[in-house]
């Protein structure tokens, strides 16, 4: 499938496109931190994966309801917006991407990608 940047100038393909953004999170990457709880807790951590001034939150569950594993990646809805709009794709694409991103080059399992409400 081909992806249409500015239609009239530049067909790329998705894995093409998908090597870009992976390239600008790249760039922006500073460091992977452990979220700390204040009680212990040990079905469950969160990581977070420092891009620029957001936190990618990478949220990893040892057992779900069903008792298998779960990995879930959490985007601001800020942060998808503003990559759709650098890439002109849609938000559903970024979400895609930066949950290949973070499963790819950090080798995190990602079982699902979603946005948080703004100020989490």
């Amino acid at each position: 499938m081909n992806i249409f940047i500015d239609m009239s100038k530049y067909i790329i393909t998705d894995y093409q496109l998908k090597r870009t953004v992976y390239s600008v999170l790249d760039s922006k990457f500073s460091r992977i931190t452990d979220h700390v709880f204040d009680y212990d807790i040990d079905y469950m951590y969160i990581k977070y994966i420092h891009i620029g001034n957001e936190p990618i939150q990478y949220i990893f569950y040892k057992k779900d309801d069903d008792g298998n594993p779960r990995g879930i990646v959490s985007l601001s809805k800020n942060f998808g917006r503003n990559i759709s709009k650098v890439f002109k794709i849609r938000v559903s694409k970024v979400a895609d991407i930066v949950g290949d991103y973070v499963e790819e080059v950090h080798g995190f399992h990602v079982d699902e990608v979603e946005f948080r409400p703004e100020g989490y």
